[in-house]
């Protein structure tokens, strides 16, 4: 039996063609070389399946599962129930990670075992506007004891994120959501365990604006629900936690406004 590898990475994709080999290449690009590559492919109707196929015929340390199209909770869920690292980091279909991305992580976790979550700085590239940004010149990062201050906003993008197993194994997987499935995830994280992360800017998140405007009802609602879990909790009786609710309240329905603008002008 061979040794289970340090990392797993997990890539959910769903008819990802025109960016695929590219976010591809940048794994392969890692300078830590014991991880494993965990795809599951969300019901693609595309090129993507040969995109993969050839690198699994490669040899790369390549899983790929590919099942009818059930959503994002579903197919990271599976990703994690295929994963046999001690620790799991997540990648998109357009995602890019710089070539030392995972080997800091791992150091930063290694070094302080007492950690649930680690994440990194990151470069936000808006390719409707060609615009590019430093996440950590747009928002706060924090480390520590981060709960509150993630109730309020998700500041962690989900391709900068590495969980430990444990972790994952305390507090469970992803709940079956399609837009906020990771800020919901690491919340619970959070709830648990320290997070810390690496002040270099270590991946770089690439969208279109005005791409997802169309589901802001759906994000609110899900955003909303996710609220309500932790107002239903023992956490409710803290009233920091009960404050960052409201502000993280506010803040959802001030996006969704803005994003429901946008459609309507459409």
């Amino acid at each position: 039996m061979s040794k289970p590898p340090k990392v797993s990475i997990n890539l959910c994709c769903y008819n990802s063609e025109r960016f695929l080999e590219e976010t591809l290449q940048s794994v392969f690009a890692q300078t830590l070389e014991d991880w494993e590559l965990v795809i599951v492919d969300d019901g693609s109707t595309d090129a993507t399946g040969q995109i993969v196929t050839k690198h699994v015929g490669a040899g790369r340390r390549i899983r790929y599962h590919y099942q009818p199209n059930a959503g994002l909770g579903a197919a990271r869920n599976r990703a994690l129930g295929l994963s046999e690292g001690s620790f799991i980091a997540f990648i998109d279909h357009d995602d890019l990670w710089l070539p030392t991305k995972l080997a800091k992580q791992v150091a930063l976790f290694e070094a302080r075992p007492e950690l649930g979550l680690v994440y990194c700085d990151c470069f936000v590239e808006d390719l409707g506007a060609s615009e590019q940004h430093r996440i950590s010149n747009l928002q706060k990062l924090h480390r520590g004891s981060i709960f509150e201050a993630l109730l309020e906003r998700n500041f962690i993008p989900l391709l900068t994120a590495m969980i430990r197993r444990e972790a994952l194994d305390d507090v469970g997987g992803f709940r079956l959501l399609r837009l906020v499935e990771d800020h919901e995830l690491f919340l619970r994280v959070a709830a648990k365990f320290p997070v810390d992360f690496v002040e270099e800017p270590l991946a770089r998140y690439r969208f279109h604006s005005g791409q997802a405007s169309r589901s802001w009802k759906a994000e609110l609602d899900e955003t909303l629900v996710t609220y309500r879990f932790w107002l239903n909790s023992e956490r409710r009786r803290d009233p920091n936690v009960r404050r960052a609710i409201r502000r993280g309240c506010a803040r959802a329905y001030y996006v969704a406004g803005n994003k429901a603008i946008l459609v309507a002008d459409d």
